[in-house]
């Protein structure tokens, strides 16, 4: 069976590294900005970026907030901020024993994904890292779905976990299981929205969803 496993928020806890980079953004800008608390309860609820900026009056920063996000958010020094969820190593060397671990993540920087990855001791536990091509303006769920139906290994037993509508969207698509973890960064209300086959609450309770 081959595992498609989306990388930041089920993977990985990036919630000090998304909100660190709003932060430090609108510092350089002499904006005001929310706590940390704040701003990831507005983001797991999916409220766009203006509405989020225009919270603390910073709306018109807008356009040049998304540019310097861009620029920002996979530098390695926010990368290294990023930690694995519990016990998130043993789940996924438990399950390569079995089964075809693909990760499949919206990413631009592939060398700098690879040093995070092999930093975190988690490289040689993914038998295929499935990127975004760069640059790309298509719904993500639709680049998604196309990367796994180029890729091919894939059948109705095969399952896509992820944190966002995006994995739930490219699963149904595909005709395969879909995961959905509470711990990334999507409310777990919005997801259930999506009616995934699964809700769960991180990866160390996946075993229910396979057997």
């Amino acid at each position: 069976m081959t595992l498609f496993i989306d990388l930041d928020g089920t993977i990985l806890d990036v919630s000090k590294r998304i909100y660190y980079v709003y932060r430090d953004i609108l510092k350089k800008k002499n904006e005001k900005y929310l706590s940390q608390k704040d701003y990831l309860r507005l983001k797991r609820g999916k409220i766009p970026i203006e509405k989020i900026l225009g919270k603390t009056k910073a709306e018109n920063t807008s356009f040049q907030f998304k540019r310097c996000w861009r620029k920002e958010i996979e530098k390695p020094h926010y990368l290294s901020l990023d930690r694995l969820h519990r016990k998130t190593k043993k789940i996924l060397a438990l399950f390569k024993k079995d089964h075809r671990i693909v990760m499949i993540t919206l990413r631009n920087h592939p060398r700098n994904l690879i040093k995070q990855l092999k930093k975190q001791s988690i490289y040689t536990l993914f038998d295929e890292i499935l990127l975004i091509p760069k640059e790309s303006f298509v719904p993500k769920w639709k680049i998604k779905y196309k990367l796994i139906k180029k890729y091919g290994n894939y059948n109705k037993k095969s399952i896509i976990i992820g944190d966002t509508e995006t994995d739930i969207l490219a699963g149904k698509k595909l005709g395969i299981k879909t995961v959905a973890v509470t711990s990334g960064m999507t409310d777990k209300n919005i997801l259930k929205k999506y009616k995934p086959d699964f809700i769960i609450k991180d990866l160390s309770e996946l075993k229910r969803c396979i057997f």
